[in-house]
């Protein structure tokens, strides 16, 4: 082996490549860092090449990695045929290793591939055979396919580009724009035209698009955008969580540079006008940001709002220079209609594609849901039938929320359908404000899709992994999951026989079914059945809780009709379901068996486990809800009014009041006027998401790390420290635990100190320890709620508000502002909690009259009368409207 000692970098040769002196027709860069577990896989794969060994040049690039990698190679590197270069450097980052290797690459051809992907055996003399036949090209595209952890190929966007292509071909971007190519690792450039256009790596980013940015630039500075297509040269990618990839794709800070200077620079190399595959890259590139609004949860809402603004900004200035008919065009991947009109929308809100689409029909109600877009909200329309105007019943003004701003609507309209025909071809929508796309007529969503042509080629037939088990499913694996299935579906056959046999469906016909959760009552739903149990026999009420818990124990024996979770009787008892009442809105409640075996034929009534504050509206749009209640104003407002994020408006949204607040009024009626100077504080620290694992019904898995989170420890040191200990043991003041129930399970090893009683929400009048509540401490709970319908004031304990709003909760915060509209003072660390706490309890704190005044002005309804109103509503959604 030779040592270059006089190199910036150390350089290292094997004897193949110190001997051979001729010009390698390739050179292939291998950036390394942190890969010795994946190497051998890649090296063996370059041993399996069909190709002349003296054709190829290798050049590993080991960046200042921490780990063997550098020893994996040189091990390797004498076995190889190829002449190998193993290059040592300090760390500059994968396009730093990568600029590296372009330095030392001597071939007419250049290309990349990760450290942890695989190759073809026919990779390198595909690529040699169309550079000879093609020899007009400077640039030659392979073919990737993605590779899940599992070994299973996964499809990808882009892969209709070698659909149904055996030969290669070639690509002329003005002709076909939408042939767009992205990857780095499935190019081979001419090493001249790379000296010759000046295009290297951009070490500055670390946001995935490097490689985008090159093959851009190149593509721009050559004479004509083409490119060699050589399908049958496959590159296998390996997709891996804690790739740099995968970390960089995930970091949506780092995408900051790319909306505010790098998609501008390449528009500016374009000149005066884009071309239409150069704005297919970049919205390709946005759309994958845009998308992540859509998800329950995601880093992008972690970004803080000077990041919001500058994304805000720079992302519209990106789209009015990309340009209105481009963005109509774009079709690389099926991109909603959300995110489409706010695209348009940034260009010009009066160019919003306004397509009225039917979203549902309601045939029980006798009405269709119609929907359209608009740069502005509010949009009012008239719907007509046959050129007779229907009646609207409900509408309402979405607003598609990206960057924390409105960007569009949806405005979406709920039309009278009295006949209950769902014929949607004689209505027709027009309005003085927007031009309707087609002349106003309403179409199905996927004949919408087609109309507007927005959706992407097909992408061909899937093609094999690199080794067999990544391969289709044998004809075994095949069989029994069959069986498997057709054992389940005989299964549900059963449970709905035996329910004819045994009578339950007589016993359950037209059921009100009641659910908290399947591990504990004592919610909405318990308050609920209690009162339709009391007041209106002539409702067929049932409760459904898992058998075995103590809150099964305390209902049967307080008479409760129960029903076990899960069992044969639970499906036949949904079968005959004429409503479904449950204060959670999880999976496990709204379709607690598979769809294909049970459809949802019922109404379902969502009670709330409390008063919604945060914006909740990314979960909740994805819910199917009949009727929804809320207890405040802002509440209501926040949910039905418009423009407002929800889907939901009046015709599902009440403003009725929680049912368990029924009972905690004739509590606090009939409880004895308190001593002054007494207190009864109660401690309700709620759940984090990044806390807790899989969620499989009401119980949730419990992270390793629980036990040394800052959530214990704050809230440990809080509960064992010398203050709260001395205030425990006051005349007078009584201090009482209650953990939020997603947690309680995972903190029974908190130890307590003797003054403070712990309970929970299982075995406890939660309810009676609420109405003698004089002050609550929580954190974000909306059990601060709970205390002010008790008149009862609040310290909300927040050490943690960067975390708990990362975006790695459902929520993100709505139109309640803890330091504008709190109960109570905000405290961010124990020793301002503890002083706050003590002015709250002597009455002394300056704020204390103006967190009052906003307890007293919250609720419109406080007279025991919410289970009644609720149980009308319901009623009410059960005829059709208008009757």
């Amino acid at each position: 082996m030779i040592h270059d000692s006089s190199a910036p970098v150390r350089v290292t040769t094997n004897e193949r490549a110190a001997r051979d002196d001729s010009i390698p027709q390739l050179s292939l860069v291998i950036p390394c860092y942190n890969v010795e577990t994946y190497l051998p896989v890649l090296l063996r794969s370059l041993d399996a090449q069909d190709c002349d060994p003296a054709a190829i040049e290798l050049i590993f690039v080991i960046d200042g990695s921490p780990d063997d990698s550098e020893h994996v190679v040189a091990e390797w590197m004498p076995r190889s045929q190829f002449p190998v270069s193993l290059v040592v450097q300090e760390n500059r980052g994968v396009s730093g290793a990568l600029n590296t290797g372009l330095e030392q690459a001597r071939g007419e051809w250049v290309s990349f591939s990760g450290p942890d992907d695989e190759l073809s055996s026919n990779y390198f003399s595909e690529i040699l055979a169309g550079a000879q036949s093609f020899p007009d090209i400077d640039i030659i595209v392979t073919r990737l396919i993605r590779v899940a952890s599992s070994g299973r190929v996964v499809s990808h966007p882009l892969d209709y580009k070698f659909a149904d292509r055996i030969e290669a071909f070639v690509v002329d971007l003005h002709q076909t724009p939408g042939m767009i190519h992205l990857a780095g690792g499935t190019i081979a450039l001419r090493r001249i035209r790379v000296e010759e256009t000046d295009v290297t790596h951009d070490e500055t980013l670390r946001s995935g698009f490097e490689d985008a940015q090159l093959i851009s630039q190149f593509l721009l500075r050559l004479p004509e955008a083409r490119y060699l297509i050589v399908p049958q040269a496959h590159y296998y990618y390996h997709s891996r969580a804690d790739s740099i990839v995968a970390t960089a794709s995930s970091d949506y800070a780092r995408k900051l540079p790319l909306f505010e200077t790098v998609y501008g620079r390449l528009l500016d190399e374009a000149g005066d006008t884009c071309p239409a595959w150069l704005a297919n890259v970049i919205l390709y590139d946005m759309y994958w940001v845009f998308r992540q609004f859509m998800q329950f949860r995601s880093s992008v809402f972690a970004l803080d709002s000077d990041a919001n603004d500058r994304f805000d900004s720079a992302a519209r200035r990106v789209l009015r220079r990309i340009g209105l008919s481009h963005i109509q065009a774009f079709r690389v991947v099926n991109v909603p209609l959300d995110i489409r009109s706010a695209w348009e929308a940034a260009v010009d809100p009066a160019a919003v594609t306004s397509v009225a689409i039917v979203r549902e029909q309601d045939q029980t109600r006798s009405l269709s849901k119609i929907a359209y877009h608009t740069g502005v909200p509010d949009q009012e329309a008239v719907v007509s039938r046959g050129g007779e105007r229907s009646s609207l019943a409900y509408t309402k003004s979405r607003a598609l929320l990206y960057f924390g701003r409105p960007w569009a609507y949806e405005n979406i309209y709920w039309v009278a359908d009295p006949d209950n025909l769902g014929d949607i071809s004689e209505l027709h929508f027009s309005s003085p404000g927007c031009s309707f796309f087609a002349d106003g007529s309403v179409f199905t969503t996927r004949d919408a899709g087609r109309a507007l042509q927005k959706t992407p080629p097909r992408p061909g037939p899937p093609v094999p992994g690199p080794r067999p088990q990544t391969s289709p499913p044998s004809g075994r694996a095949v069989r029994a999951r069959a069986a498997r299935e057709r054992r389940l579906r005989l299964s549900y056959s059963l449970a709905y026989r035996l329910g004819g046999l045994l009578g339950w469906r007589k016993k359950f016909t037209d059921a009100w079914v009641l659910i908290d959760r399947n591990t504990q009552a004592n919610d909405n739903a318990e308050a609920l059945y209690r009162y339709l149990r009391d007041a209106r026999p002539d409702i067929n009420a049932w409760f459904v809780i898992g058998k075995g818990t103590s809150d099964w124990t305390r209902l049967k024996s307080d008479g409760f009709r129960l029903v076990a979770h899960g069992s044969k009787k639970h499906f036949a008892l949904m079968k005959e379901a004429k409503v479904l009442s449950s204060s959670m809105i999880d999976q496990y409640i709204v379709q607690p068996f598979p769809k294909r075996f049970l459809p949802k034929t019922w109404s379902y009534s969502f009670l709330q486990h409390g008063v919604t504050k945060d914006l909740l509206h990314r979960w909740w749009n994805s819910k199917t809800v009949d009727h929804f209640v809320t207890s405040t104003l802002p509440e209501h407002h926040s949910i039905a009014g418009s423009p407002s994020p929800y889907k939901l408006s009046e015709r599902e949204v009440t403003l009725t009041g929680m049912p368990r607040h029924d009972r905690r009024f004739r509590l606090m009626q009939e409880a004895p006027s308190r001593q002054p100077g007494t207190h009864r504080i109660v401690l309700m620290p709620t759940w984090r998401n990044y806390l807790l694992g899989a969620n499989t019904g009401a119980e949730r898995d419990q992270l390793d790390s629980f036990a040394e989170s800052q959530f214990v420890t704050e809230w440990s040191g809080f509960l064992n420290g010398s203050y709260l200990s001395e205030l425990s043991q006051r005349p007078g003041v009584e201090v009482i635990l209650l953990p939020h129930p997603g947690i309680d399970t995972h903190w029974k090893d908190l130890v307590v100190p003797p003054g403070i009683r712990r309970v929970s929400y299982v075995g406890d009048d939660v309810q009676e320890i609420l109405a003698g509540a004089t002050l609550v401490i929580t954190d974000y709970s909306s059990q601060a709620f709970e205390g002010a319908f008790c008149d009862a004031p609040s310290v909300y304990f927040q050490f943690d508000r960067v975390e708990f709003f990362s975006g790695g909760h459902i929520g993100s915060p709505g139109y309640f502002d803890y330091f504008r509209d709190g109960f109570g003072p905000v405290c961010e660390d124990r020793a301002t909690l503890e002083q706050n706490l003590e002015e709250m309890i002597l009455g002394t704190h300056p704020e204390l009259a103006e967190y009052r005044r906003r307890i007293e002005r919250l609720y419109p309804f406080q007279d025991g009368k919410a289970s009644e109103r609720i149980v009308g509503e319901i009623e009410a959604r059960l005829r059709p409207y208008g009757r």
